[in-house]
């Protein structure tokens, strides 16, 4: 920021009775707060995006693996006869909540 604009807001604030000039510093200091960890968070997220990317990619991979073995884990509709029922083919489910560590549960039903 220009001198010359922080000049104007300090011009500002001097014209606020003193009681109102704290309570802008107050919101002021506050707001900053705000923009300084919005920036962090950004600047982590940028650092971090390769890493999250590869770990979206490995759960991917690991969920088709998942179905892949689901699939080969169903009996075969030419192996069975009619006297002998299959079983209800499995489904992988997960549930909707996330635990502690911020991940869902995966399981069998």
């Amino acid at each position: 920021m220009s001198s010359t604009a922080i000049a104007t807001v300090a011009k500002m604030l001097e014209s606020l009775p003193e009681t109102v000039q704290d309570q802008v510093v107050e919101h002021l200091r506050k707001y900053l707060a705000d923009l300084q960890d919005e920036l962090a968070w950004d600047d982590l997220f940028k650092r971090t995006q390769p890493q999250l990317v590869a770990a979206a990619r490995r759960a991917k991979e690991e969920i088709a693996k998942v179905h892949r073995e689901v699939r080969a884990l169903q009996p075969s509709p030419l192996i069975c006869t009619p006297a002998a029922q299959p079983s209800p083919p499995l489904k992988l489910v997960s549930q909707l909540e996330t635990g502690a560590d911020g991940f869902g549960d995966v399981g069998w039903l």
